[in-house]
């Protein structure tokens, strides 16, 4: 008769600090968004360490779900201590435990890659516990990985300096929304139906939220693969009137769940919907001077 042999499961000791965080207490709200968003960040490195992209379209399946999730298995006082370990998976065996291990050495190596989307899932982690949140993750055999604000800035910094050495500058029009599965996601949805997942400096946040449901125009740095794109956005404006117009001359705005499918937007027959700069600068001048008044 033959052993089974399992993978050891290695524990994690995971600090929480912040406004909504006393000892051994936590707000409920904070705790579940908390685990949330820290999952979050784990299964897009694992969907990089599967040399995929780290945010893909749609809802993630139940094996990458069950591939790095964990369960909560005690709480200490001290500030707030959460102790996890990674759940059983059969695809991949120790994902989860990998991937945290390997997250750690990111944040500590300046040079090692990282991801938009994985720091945008940190940040959302910690802001979870306050504008001052952060958290520690320790385990044995691996540094202490200390999430805070300057953290994530650093990581940010980097992440787009490397995206850049492998992007391109681009203007995306399209449906600005929030993604339906992930509500951190803001999501750009061009007419030909790719996805833009930006990313943004945290100083833009109240921009970027005050045009929800508007169509836009955004100029940034990014990416493309299929339908998918990713785009660290520079500027973002709404679109002029004129894109919003339809071809036949009516002023009606369209409702922005149309405009993956329409092909009636202005934003559609200028230059395709992902312009250049120098298109968008072209249509601004055309459109002041049909409005500024004549002598």
């Amino acid at each position: 008769m033959t052993k089974t042999t399992r993978a050891r499961v290695r524990r994690f000791e995971v600090q929480l600090d912040g406004p909504k965080v006393g000892s051994g207490e936590i707000d409920f709200d904070s705790l579940v968004e908390f685990g949330e968003h820290f999952q979050d960040a784990i299964r897009r490195l694992v969907n990089v360490l599967q040399g995929k992209q780290a945010v893909l379209p749609g809802h993630p399946t139940t094996a990458a779900t069950e591939a790095a999730s964990f369960r909560l298995v005690g709480i200490k006082k001290g500030s707030t201590i959460l102790q996890l370990k990674a759940t059983s998976s059969d695809l991949w065996p120790g994902a989860a435990d990998m991937a945290v291990v390997e997250l750690g050495r990111r944040v500590h190596n300046p040079k090692a890659s990282v991801d938009t989307g994985i720091v945008a899932a940190l940040e959302e982690a910690r802001s979870s516990l306050g504008p001052a949140g952060r958290f520690r993750v320790k385990s044995h055999g691996m540094k202490t990985m200390v999430i805070d604000h300057r953290t994530v800035e650093r990581l940010r910094a980097r992440a787009v300096a490397q995206a850049r050495t492998e992007s391109v500058a681009r203007v995306i029009s399209g449906w600005l929304h929030m993604a339906d599965l992930q509500p951190s996601e803001f999501i750009i949805r061009a007419p030909s139906g790719v996805e833009w997942r930006c990313t943004f400096s945290p100083s833009m946040k109240a921009s970027v939220l005050a045009l929800l449901d508007h169509v836009v125009v955004a100029a940034g740095h990014g990416t493309q693969s299929g339908r998918m794109g990713q785009l660290e956005i520079d500027t973002i404006t709404e679109a002029p009137s004129v894109y919003q117009q339809t071809l036949d001359g009516g002023s009606e705005r369209l409702a922005p769940p149309d405009l993956p499918t329409t092909t009636r937007l202005r934003l559609q027959h200028r230059a395709g919907p992902e312009i250049t700069r120098e298109d968008v600068d072209q249509l601004l001048r055309s459109i002041e001077a049909r409005e500024s008044p004549t002598s």
